[in-house]
């Protein structure tokens, strides 16, 4: 099996000592490819990210935002479309720090970090 590596690197992991390895293993998943932009940076109560790049416009998004704890703060979903033109969020509820707000879909995984202000 392939173990994702956020670097694109894919890694076979195998028990030790059997003799098996793999010449070719594969990772579907292109990270960082789309490139997110969100605007204003730092943000005080609204926001807008777009992709930078056309992503398939009816491919559905996962949109996570997430505290610099690790912790997943909220969470929501759009399509290619709506991303690439460009969707407004409501980050007035979250309190003043650093966060990261990851998109992702079956084939692309992006992420940027953001300031949210009083």
């Amino acid at each position: 099996n392939c173990l994702n590596i956020q670097n694109g690197t894919a890694v076979l992991a195998n028990e030790r000592g059997t003799g098996i390895f793999a010449a070719n293993c594969e990772v579907d998943i292109k990270f960082n490819t789309l490139g997110i932009k969100i605007y204003p940076n730092p943000v005080a109560t609204i926001s807008k990210i777009k992709f930078l790049k056309s992503p398939p416009q009816t491919d559905i998004f996962s949109i996570s935002i997430w505290s610099a704890n690790g912790l997943k703060v909220t969470s929501g979903k759009a399509n290619g479309y709506e991303l690439f033109q460009g969707k407004s969020l409501d980050l007035s509820g979250l309190h003043a720090g650093t966060f990261i707000l990851q998109i992702e879909s079956d084939k692309y995984k992006d992420a940027i970090k953001f300031i949210k202000t009083l």
